[in-house]
């Protein structure tokens, strides 16, 4: 069959924290090369990448003519996955409309309902899934027996002309986790935009990988162990490897940048995979995220001895008793070390952090910003406490009235959604700008990024302060 995937157009959103920063949607990429591997006609279409609007969406539709449209969403790009469905239902009503991703498996009837013009959604991870539901629709076979979809019963078989969001909803049994990773073809990259994907502003392209899925820890504004589960499953070092070396030749680069969840949960296979690096004599400077609780100095050392250039760890807060509540199962003394080590070795970090959870005052927000100052990583990352549906957050935020905004769209972290029971939003809108201005405005910084060549922190000066201006005349 004929498939295009498409990423829909994201919110726009101004801040320091994605400057310069674009990956690819690696899990459109992997259910392309299952797909491709079983005979069938993919094309991948990454509006952010290529900053496309609804209209050239519409418009790269017609032209590529597909029998089925796939698109993934997060909770802020729905509305805009949507609105794909129902612009390749008005090119070709016989087409058949597929949404996955997170937003989607965590809200199926929702989905399904607001919709006349979806048929199906793909809940949890897509690879077989979407092959299954494929073969079903080719084959006329039942639907019912395609694990991890949902569908309107009478419309199952992709034909619905987009006239009504009636009809009895079937879920049916979740598709298992996929065990055995390495089975997995690698990500269908030559469908990509390759030369898109940057990192800080920088022209260069970074080979973005994921290693492993699952994750066991238990942190409340998290869907990740909700969507991919609770065990950690990885890939063989070698795999990994294997994938690293076909990339790296194809696309004349040394920069990798793995997507894991974290990517130091098991020691022995972080040392496994930095030794076989050296052995192999692979020059590639690579990132990764970390918690603070699983890694060393020791492990940090063989780390950047393997090329290991910056390490992304969440640190959320300032405040124990907050760390406590959202089941980080961290302390904040291991964060003060775990960044001292990085400096002592030569590894650049980004530090997390996350405000405007209910229990917190403003002063407990201000107090994680001096915090961030104090630590001193090399850049930070702060957002906004947002409950994501699939999340003990979400649940919270429900139960307790807490939710001032519907809009799926501006559930992106930056802005807040949520009031807390002793802060407004208006109170963490402008906490948000502290936070950014007093770390990113340092003039020492600045100048140790210019010197870097990065030169996109400097130029999004203007926008920060037009941002400021902004929210300060607004005062509501």
């Amino acid at each position: 069959m004929r498939v295009l995937l498409v990423n829909p157009p994201a919110p726009s959103v101004e801040s320091f924290a994605n400057a310069g920063i674009n990956a690819p949607p690696l899990g459109l990429a992997y259910i392309a090369s299952v797909l491709e591997r079983a005979g069938h006609k993919v094309e991948i279409l990454d509006c952010q990448a290529l900053g496309l609007r609804l209209d050239q969406v519409k418009e790269e539709i017609r032209v590529r003519h597909p029998q089925v449209v796939g698109v993934t969403s997060t909770t802020p790009t729905i509305y805009s996955a949507l609105e794909i469905v129902k612009a390749a239902k008005e090119v070709d009503g016989g087409v058949t409309t597929v949404i996955g991703g997170p937003h989607a498996s965590f809200t199926p009837r929702e989905t399904l309902s607001s919709s006349g013009e979806l048929d199906f959604v793909v809940i949890g991870e897509g690879e077989y899934t979407m092959l299954r539901l494929l073969d079903a629709l080719a084959e006329d076979g039942s639907l019912e027996e395609v694990e991890g979809i949902a569908f309107r019963k009478e419309r199952g078989k992709g034909n619905g002309n987009g006239n009504g969001k009636g009809g009895e909803i079937l879920e049916t049994a979740r598709r298992p986790y996929i065990e055995d990773l390495d089975s997995l073809p690698f990500p269908a990259r030559h469908l990509l935009p390759m030369d898109k994907y940057r990192i800080l502003g920088r022209n260069l392209t970074v080979i973005h990988v994921v290693s492993s899925r699952g994750c066991p820890f238990r942190c409340i504004f998290c869907s990740s162990s909700a969507l991919f589960g609770k065990k950690f499953r990885a890939r063989s070092v070698g795999n990994v490897i294997a994938e690293i070396e076909d990339a790296l030749t194809r696309y004349k680069t040394r920069n990798v940048e793995f997507m894991d969840d974290t990517f130091t949960f098991n020691r022995g296979r972080v040392l496994e995979f930095c030794e076989e690096v050296k052995r192999r004599g692979l020059d590639i400077s690579w990132g990764c995220s970390s918690r603070v609780d699983t890694i060393t100095k020791d492990m940090m050392e063989k780390m950047r001895e393997a090329g290991c250039s910056i390490i992304f760890f969440g640190v959320e807060s300032a405040s124990q008793r907050t760390l406590n509540l959202i089941g980080k199962g961290v302390t904040v003394d291991r964060a003060v070390k775990v960044i001292k080590w990085a400096k002592d070795v030569g590894i650049e970090t980004l530090a997390s952090f996350v405000i405007g959870f209910p229990w917190e005052t403003i002063e407990d927000m201000k107090n994680t910003i001096r915090f961030a100052k104090r630590l001193k990583p090399d850049f930070v990352e702060f957002s906004v406490a947002t409950p994501y549906p699939g999340t003990p957050l979400y649940d919270l935020a429900k139960e307790r009235g807490l939710l001032e905004v519907e809009d799926w769209s501006k559930y992106t972290t930056i802005k807040p959604v949520m009031k807390g029971e002793n802060f407004s939003i208006k109170d963490v809108r402008r906490l948000m700008l502290l936070s950014y201005g007093q770390f990113y405005l340092n003039p020492s910084f600045l100048i140790n990024q210019v010197r870097k060549g990065r030169r996109i922190f400097f130029n999004a000066i203007p926008r920060y302060i037009l941002a400021f201006l902004k929210e300060t005349i607004r005062g509501d």
